[in-house]
This record gives C-alpha cells, sequence and structure tokens, in this order.
C-alpha cells in the first residue's frame, strides 16, 4: 500500500509512528483493515476520555473530525496518535497474610489472577500465532484458568489507534483480522460485547512512558471495584490489561474481583492489587487529581525516582518472598534491539 501524496507530515513526529503506520498498512494489505476502521478506534477512545477526569485530552470527536485531524503519516492522523505525556503511577502488591497485617478491605480486595511478561522472537510477517502478545496472552489465561470469553474489560496499550486493534487480536478477544470491522461496529465501546480502552487509551490519557503499565493497571483496578466513575462498564469481574503492541516485549496482566468468576485453583499464593493511583495531567500545572484505588496488601512494591520521562529507565525493587513484581523493568536498549530486528520486515 503506497500512501497518498500529501498524508506524511512535514513537521517533526515520533519515528514509531512510522512503525506503527507500517504495521496499519501491513494490516490493512493482508486483511482489508480500512483508514476508517482506525479511524473508529480513535473517534471512540476520545469519547470515552470525556468521563476521565486524568485524560489530558478530553474533547469527543466523530470518525470524520479524526480523519479530518492533520495527516501523522499514512494512515494515521494527528487524533489516532498519543502525546508524550508527564504523569505518575503507583501499586502496592501483596498476599493475603499482607492484606490482613496492613487492615486491608477484604471487600475492595482485587486479585491479581496472572501476569506473565514475554520478550519477542524473529517471526514471519505472516505469523501471527508466533506475535509476543498472543503467546503471553495465552499464558496468562492458562496461569489464571479462565479463557477471553471471560473478559469483561480490556486496557490496552495504543500509542496509535492501530496498537488497539492489533491488541484485541492477540489478546484473542476477535480472531485475527477481525479488529478493524468489530471496531467499526462499536463492539469495543462501553455497551459493546467487549468494552477496550473506557479510559480514553493513550490517544486521550497521554503516554507518559515509564508510568504507563502501572497506570493501565490502576485503570483495570478502578473499574474492578466500580470506582471509574461515570461511564465505566457494569458488572465487571474480569479484566485484562496488555502493554505492548509492537512485538518487542510484551507485559499481560489478568486481574479479578476477590470473589470472582474463578478463584486459582490449585495455587497455595495469591497476589492481591492492594493500592493503586494515578496522577498527573500535562498542562495543568501542579494539579494532582486522582482516581484513587485501594485493596489488600503483604508485599510492597516501590519505584525509584528516574530522570527523563522518555529515556524508559526503570529501576523496581520489591520486598518480601511472596513479593509479585508486576512490571518487569527492561532498559531502553534492549527493547530497541529485539524492536530492530521484529520490525525489519513490516518497514522494508
Amino acid at each position: 500500500i503506497v500512501p497518498p501524496p500529501g498524508t506524511t507530515s512535514e513537521r517533526p513526529y515520533s519515528v514509531f509512528m512510522d512503525v506503527y503506520a507500517a504495521m496499519c498498512r501491513s494490516h490493512m494489505k493482508r486483511y482489508g483493515t480500512t483508514q476508517r476502521q482506525i479511524a473508529a478506534v480513535a473517534a471512540k477512545n476520545h469519547q470515552h476520555s470525556v468521563h476521565n477526569p486524568l485524560a489530558q485530552f478530553q474533547q469527543p470527536f466523530t470518525i470524520e473530525q479524526v480523519l479530518a485531524s492533520p495527516p501523522i503519516t499514512y494512515p494515521l492522523t494527528t487524533a489516532m496518535c498519543s502525546a508524550i505525556s508527564d504523569g505518575a503511577a503507583a501499586v502496592v502488591l501483596c498476599n493475603a497474610a499482607g492484606l490482613k497485617r496492613l487492615k486491608g478491605s477484604t471487600s475492595r480486595a482485587v486479585r491479581v489472577l496472572a501476569s506473565v511478561i514475554l520478550t519477542g522472537s524473529t517471526r514471519g510477517v505472516d505469523e501471527s500465532d508466533k506475535i509476543v502478545a498472543h503467546l503471553a496472552a495465552k499464558k496468562a489465561y492458562e496461569q489464571a484458568g479462565v479463557s477471553p470469553k471471560d473478559v469483561s474489560v480490556a486496557e490496552v496499550h495504543d500509542a496509535a489507534a492501530m496498537g488497539e486493534i492489533l491488541n484485541a487480536e492477540s489478546l484473542m478477544l476477535v480472531p485475527f483480522g477481525e479488529g478493524g470491522p468489530a471496531a467499526e461496529r462499536g463492539d469495543f465501546t462501553v455497551g459493546g460485547r467487549i468494552p477496550i480502552n473506557p479510559s480514553g487509551g493513550l490517544e486521550s490519557k497521554g503516554h507518559p512512558i515509564g508510568a504507563t503499565g502501572l497506570g493501565q493497571i490502576h485503570e483495570l483496578v478502578m473499574q474492578l471495584r466500580g470506582e471509574a466513575g461515570q461511564g465505566e462498564p457494569q458488572g465487571i469481574r474480569l479484566v485484562i490489561g496488555s502493554q505492548d503492541d509492537t512485538d518487542a516485549v510484551t507485559p499481560v496482566a489478568l486481574c479479578g474481583r476477590r470473589h470472582g468468576i474463578l478463584p486459582l485453583a490449585g495455587r497455595r499464593r495469591r497476589a492481591y492489587c492492594a493500592d493503586a493511583g494515578a496522577s498527573g495531567l500535562p498542562g495543568a500545572g501542579p494539579k494532582t487529581a486522582t482516581r484513587r484505588a485501594t485493596s489488600s496488601s503483604a508485599t510492597i512494591i516501590t519505584r525509584r525516582p528516574f530522570k527523563g520521562s522518555g529515556s524508559g529507565r526503570q529501576v523496581w525493587q520489591g520486598w518480601g518472598k511472596d513479593g509479585l513484581v508486576l512490571w518487569a523493568a527492561i532498559r531502553f536498549g534492549r527493547v530497541m534491539s529485539a524492536m530492530s530486528r521484529i520490525w525489519k520486515p513490516w518497514c522494508q
């Protein structure tokens, strides 16, 4: 697919958008996905953002407005892409003993059913079954003893709107090639078959890089507790988060209510999300509005400060033998090395 004339921005933009655009065109060529279907994802997320007080952008857009926004690189327009943002997120994780010691509320406990992180490997462009997010999702479902049909809500990485389509397919929420049509039908909207990114996604929330993954977990915890406010889906029992769509490094997490659909059958140790919070609105000065969540606890995971929101440098430290480190720290150099190998077929 050759980009039409005038569909590439003359202003500087992130090289990652070129990668996303190449992935878009590959998907369009293979499955018939359209630019309008990608725009439907962005329009849906901007509609969701109206109900999220922590979103950087809280303005609704129609599909036509998304398509008419300034081009970045075909088929992506500005409204389909996330902005680099400032922000922060943190969680407290624990086992049942820790929950008791910290006097947490069992009625508000959110159980971590599975947490998987995998790195990508060389694969053919047509080998969808080897996409790292797909492999991580299969492993997470197996760990939790659930299936994709049990998922109530998903929060997925969408630095560009195409990321949501890719993640929806990799997480088996829709078959491969069906993400675009599902988005256009409204399946991923709150009230649809499987709500995805009710927070507004990164196109609306902004992308603070280091805090993005835990911000996603915070949103899922809020959804599970019914504390996300207006616009949240109803009857949520199981949620899934996926923090990559570029086939490099993918963490996938499944969380559920303490008395949710399935216990951790056969497992002696259980981890709970004890405390989750996110804050930081780019351009909002000192505003620190927080959609706060509190649950259970025993092992506390803390993050040391790091310099530079775009450096990718994070150092995590956990205490306690039952501690569960949800997101592993990956140095930016390793990620870029993996990306260069995996993206090569799309970028040629």
